[in-house]
């Protein structure tokens, strides 16, 4: 038989394949919705009920333009009255173009994307993050009342080509799920009435299919009620295990002000890094503080070694144990082959341990044996083997209040802090806002791209300094990454931003920052969020509902949560009224 080489055979049956539909990708303010296309015929795109294809936008006339399909594209203006631009040229009054895939249609404020689409295909619609929050709430409320059970699934692959995600996600969505954009590269389901084993499949499926594409993708699970009961609760646990799988994403330079919160702590790692003294990084989700463990390594005298990271907060008990100790064939059902842990394989390199308050008491004593005798046992051995590590550990709780009412080791506690270090939140770091935030842009332009990166218009960046950023940096990063997908000409303005923001909180004055050029705190507002006073003070103007109060102390709920414990304080039922 004659050897047919495997990549020759791909290629002649992917020409064997029909030809791929196309379907097209509209963008206009907050909004993007993604239509099929028919193979021949006419399409008309406009704002009013007489298209077949609806923008809501404003600046879009009545019947704007139209598409003729057929074994060639083409673009019609229909007299617009804002008028019709082709590859950056504009149109005169009822001139037909011929367009491609890949060209981009701008009319008014919304820009039209032809894109090609497998045939076997079904049609699908891509909501806004907004729609999502308003489906995940509805679900929360039903999963409350004993109805549904549910899952919300993130992913994020920055690496692959939009068009290939999409088709990835089209042929992996199913009827019920809710399919949402939160950015170019992140996407977000919604998993009506799925059971955590379920939902466990599908993600790790996800996971598999996406990283054929690209190494660094990523993918983030949260079940209610298991992993919480409210949509930031599900939201912000996702995220977290969103960000800790590849661990890449949130690799940007730690942006220091002058004399700022952040050029303290930098100062701070310079003269640490050299010693082999565990480091716990505190602060809220998303302040940045993997970065900093990244940071940490990089400039001491392990950097030539390996950096391991592990979150410990998306693993159950055994399988936690499994992936920090290793195991040896045979040690359980399963175990086909040994298998190092990865404390062995952090030797001589750096182990960053995330989410450490969410290891179970049993884990925690296990790991404390581990740093004293600087010696680990795989599961099922008798032999221990020698390591030479670094460990820092992350943290958004309080563990020395944890420590404290006995549900975190404090001999345990003790031994990590051998200096700890508080990432403060972005809202006390206004002034390195928009060196962040060029940085992301800079992170979003594809690679070999020549032409000029995005730039921020003024009131746009005035916005983002006023908002009070309760997903910090991570927030930060996704709020720009949409605006850079949003805005046609490459300026970023006021109507690129998400619209909650807008909305809700941009448009306010954000919790005073106690950084240098700080704006006052209002008077009407709560102190500082340690304060017994100040805590019972926002519970009570927000009638005993605790996600408000949180956003008025400007901390995040779990944060608020773990205030009330340290207080000795019942956790508060909302007021009726």
């Amino acid at each position: 038989m004659m050897n047919v080489d495997p990549e020759t055979l791909r290629l002649e049956r992917a020409a064997e394949q029909p030809p791929p539909r196309l379907c097209i990708l509209a963008l206009w303010d907050d909004e993007h919705v993604t239509f099929p296309l028919p193979e021949k015929g006419s399409v008309t795109v406009g704002r009013t009920g007489g298209a077949e294809i609806q923008v809501g936008d404003q600046a879009v006339s009545r019947q704007h333009v139209r598409l003729h399909l057929g074994e060639l594209l083409h673009v019609e203006d229909l007299s617009s009255a804002n008028g019709t631009r082709v590859r950056g040229r504009k149109l005169k009054m009822g001139e037909t173009v011929e367009v491609n895939p890949g060209d981009v249609i701008e009319i008014g404020r919304t820009m039209l994307v032809i894109q090609r689409m497998p045939v076997s295909a079904r049609p699908f619609r891509i909501d806004t993050h907004d729609y999502f929050e308003a489906r995940v709430d509805d679900e929360c409320g039903r999963c409350e009342r004993g109805e549904v059970t549910f899952a919300v699934i993130r992913v994020h692959d920055a690496a692959a080509p939009p068009l290939l995600v999409q088709q990835r996600l089209a042929s992996a969505v199913l009827p019920g799920d809710v399919w949402a954009d939160y950015g170019p590269s992140e996407h977000e389901l919604l998993l009506v009435d799925s059971a955590p084993p379920m939902a466990a499949q599908r993600a790790a499926a996800l996971l598999a299919s996406f990283q054929q594409l690209s190494p660094s993708a990523t993918v983030g699970l949260a079940c209610c009620p298991r992993d919480g009961r409210t949509s930031a609760e599900l939201l912000e646990r996702a995220n977290a295990s969103l960000g800790s799988a590849g661990g890449s994403r949130d690799e940007v330079a730690p942006v220091a002000a002058p004399d700022g919160p952040m050029d303290g702590l930098r100062r701070i790692v310079e003269r640490i890094a050299g010693s082999t003294i565990s480091v716990l990084i505190c602060g809220e989700t998303g302040v940045g503080k993997g970065v900093l463990a990244r940071e940490l390594h990089r400039r001491s005298p392990r950097a030539g070694g390996p950096f391991v990271a592990l979150n410990c907060a998306e693993l159950s008990e055994s399988l936690l144990e499994a992936e920090l100790f290793g195991y040896e064939r045979g040690a359980f059902t399963g175990a086909s082959s040994a298998k190092p842990g990865l404390i062995e394989t952090a030797d001589g390199g750096t182990l960053l341990l995330d989410e450490v308050g969410e290891m179970s008491l049993t884990t925690q004593a296990k790991l404390l044996r581990v740093l004293e005798e600087r010696e680990v046992r795989r599961i099922g051995s008798v032999h221990s083997h020698r390591v030479d590590l670094r460990v820092v550990a992350c943290t958004n709780r309080d563990l020395e209040a944890e420590s404290e009412r006995g549900a975190f080791r404090r001999d345990l506690y003790f031994r990590l802090a051998g200096v700890s270090l508080v990432v403060p939140p972005l809202r006390e770091r206004t002034r390195e806002i928009e060196a962040l935030a060029l940085a992301f842009i800079e992170q979003t332009r594809p690679a070999g791209d020549r032409s000029g990166a995005a730039v921020l218009s003024p009131e746009a960046l005035a916005a983002l300094r006023r908002y009070s950023w309760p997903g910090n940096v991570r927030e930060l990063r996704n709020a720009i990454e949409r605006a850079v997908l949003l805005s046609p000409d490459g300026v970023i303005r006021l109507e690129h931003l998400p619209a909650e923001r807008q909305r809700a909180r941009l448009l306010q004055p954000a919790v005073a920052a106690r950084g240098a050029g700080a704006e006052p705190r209002p008077s009407n507002e709560p102190g500082d969020s340690n304060d017994r006073q100040a805590v019972l003070d926002a519970l009570a103007a927000c009638g005993g509902n605790q996600s408000r109060a949180a956003n008025r102390l400007g901390i995040s709920r779990r944060t608020l949560v773990t205030r009330l414990e340290s207080f000795g304080l019942p956790r508060p039922r909302k007021s009726r009224a």
